[in-house]
């Protein structure tokens, strides 16, 4: 039985918007590999994301359950990149590199967990009403 491609586009987005989130994070966590920014890195992430929303989850919620896992790879990212640039380390709090961290955490932080967290709130508030 074929399947139209109305139902296969919104897997598609939510594993290409995933991979590309996660691409960085890749990076971040394997530092000696070459960094995959091409899309022969994204593809192996994007395509078993695609594949596991199309098959396990009900198609009325798809987008709700995209957003959730959407939201927790922005936090994340930011997590992981906070603290890849030193923020966890006592000593990146004193002197002018204090400051530095303070505002990485305000232009950074503030912006990536609101959004994060918007991102689950409003999965959640799509799955609550798909029910």
């Amino acid at each position: 039985m074929k399947q139209p491609i109305s139902q296969w586009f919104i897997p598609m987005a939510i594993g290409a918007i995933i991979a590309f989130i996660l691409n960085p994070l890749l990076a971040l966590l394997l530092p000696d590999q070459a960094q995959p920014y091409a899309a022969v890195g994204i593809l192996p992430i994007m395509i078993p994301v695609a594949w596991i929303v199309f098959h396990y989850v009900r198609p009325r919620q798809r987008l709700g359950w995209g957003c959730v896992a959407i939201g927790i790879c922005l936090l994340a990212l930011f997590t992981f990149s906070a603290w890849d640039a030193g923020i966890a380390d006592p000593d990146a709090w004193s002197g002018d590199s204090g400051a530095a961290a303070f505002f990485f955490l305000i232009i950074f932080g503030i912006p990536y967990i609101v959004a994060s967290l918007a991102m689950i709130g409003l999965g959640m508030f799509l799955l609550n009403r798909s029910v």
